[in-house]
């Protein structure tokens, strides 16, 4: 599950990169980063931590379930180069009216 958190702050950065907001912009906050993905990768590590040593800890599976707001945090990502201006749709045709 952490690789999973690592991944997913990766990703959103890389996405942000690509979309041309500098990492730590106004704009880059805006959207989460980096605090959300570091606080992500962290709650991971610490819910892993614990689940591996008392597997019925509660709390522990709490934090690893925090790895859930970094997929959402690159699907919204996902969703906003989608449906920018000239990127294909779904069914493949360019967004927006012709």
């Amino acid at each position: 599950m952490v690789y999973v958190a690592v991944a997913c702050a990766l990703a959103q950065g890389w996405l942000l990169w690509r979309a041309g907001i500098p990492p730590l912009s106004a704009a880059a906050v805006d959207e989460g980063f980096p605090v959300v993905p570091i606080a992500v990768v962290v709650c991971a590590g610490m819910g892993a931590a614990i689940v591996t040593r008392q597997p019925r800890n509660r709390i522990g599976w709490l934090l690893l379930l925090q790895v859930g707001v970094g997929v959402g945090l690159v699907a919204g990502q996902l969703a906003r180069a989608a449906v920018a201006a000239g990127s294909p749709g779904p069914g493949g045709s360019a967004a927006g009216p012709h």
